[in-house]
Parts: C-alpha cells; structure tokens; sequence
C-alpha cells in the first residue's frame, strides 16, 4: 500500500487514476436514441476498464450532441484513464459550468487538473485541491475526495492536514483500508518527529509563549 494513486468514484478494489462514469437516461427532453445508447455502451466499457474503445464510442456521442453533459463526463473520464488529462480539462471544465453543484464533475476535473501525483506541479495541487473542495461543498459525503486530498497533502509533507482528510475518509467509509493504513503511517510519523525534537531549555520552559 505504499503507493500513492487517486482512487476512482466507483470502487475500492481499483487503485488507479480516478473517473466516475453515468450511464444515459432518457427524458422527455434527451437527444436521439443513438446518443444515449453510444453512452451507454460509453459508460459499459468504462465499467470495463476498456478507456480506448470508451473513447471510440464517446467521441462519436460527442460529435453529435457536444452540449451533452453526460457525454462531457465520461468522454472526460475516459480521457483520464488515458493519461490525456489535457484533453479533459475543457470538457469537464464545460460540464462544471453547466452543472455547477454536480460533485462528480468536480471530482473528475479534480483529477484532470492533478494528472500524475507524483509529477503534479504546486500550480496543478492548487488547482486539483479547489476542485476537490467544490465538489465536497457539492455532496459532503463524495466518494474518495477525503482521501484523494489526503494524498496531495501527504505529498506535500503536510501530515496534519493529509491525517485530517484521511481520518475523514475513514470516517466515511469504514472499509477503506489504504485510508487507514495513512493514518497509521501519518500518526507514526508525528509520534516519531515528537519524540526526536530537542528539549525545551530552560528558558523555554520558563515561557508561556508559543514557539
């Protein structure tokens, strides 16, 4: 569990980069029948972790309803697990306009912006950690935000906010195992940098004045 990868809004057992997918329902108001079964089918692969042939099948949808935020969402969300983060900015960029309390936009604009942890610039923690924050404003409870700040933070070398959004996320989700092995990590960590600080002389202990 030592590695550090977003999790996905859909599942525990997947520990890569993360995308929510949302299959097509029809309205009185919907497209063709034909966008909606290219979203389904979008959505099925992406279940599948088929990102390529999701992409095939999204674009298509794209191409003949651009305004489709469904289709935004899993077009963009396929472009992730592809590494074309840059690709997916403008769509879920778009689809944050245009639902703008939608927390699974969010996060997955959250993970665009991100791209690889381990690579992402303070510019793309910043702007990973903003979008993450609007879709917790969005739905408190939104699957996996709580951790995924935990791991920027945690890359940062900020354990006390990375243990506040980990201890959240357990919190949440009690099963989730990885947000309470960083907790375990993090808190070692502290007790550990505690015990090594030096002691406090004589004239520091004579003052009430915080260091």
């Amino acid at each position: 569990m030592t590695q550090k990868t977003l999790k996905p809004n859909g599942t525990d057992k997947d520990k890569s980069l993360g995308r929510q997918s949302v299959r097509g329902q029809q309205s009185v108001d919907t497209p063709t029948k034909t966008i909606y079964r290219l979203i389904n089918e979008g959505a099925r692969l992406l279940a599948q972790r088929k990102a390529r042939e999701a992409a095939a099948v999204l674009e298509r949808a794209y191409r003949l309803d651009p305004d489709n935020l469904e289709v935004k969402i899993n077009l963009g969300g396929a472009y992730i697990l592809l590494g074309r983060f840059q690709d997916a900015i403008p769509l879920l960029e778009s689809a944050a306009r245009q639902a703008p309390d939608n927390a699974m936009v969010w996060t997955n604009l959250a993970a665009a912006y991100l791209g690889h942890l381990e690579k992402a610039s303070f510019e793309q923690q910043e702007a990973a950690i903003a979008a993450f924050k609007r879709a917790l404003r969005a739905d408190p409870r939104a699957p996996h935000v709580d951790y995924n700040l935990g791991l920027i933070y945690l890359q940062r070398g900020d354990l006390t906010t990375a243990l506040a959004h980990f201890q959240r996320a357990y919190e949440l989700n009690p099963a989730d195992k990885d947000a309470a092995h960083y907790i375990n990590v993090i808190k070692a960590k502290l007790a550990s940098a505690q015990d090594t600080s030096p002691p406090a002389s004589s004239e520091d202990e004579g003052s009430d004045t915080p260091s």
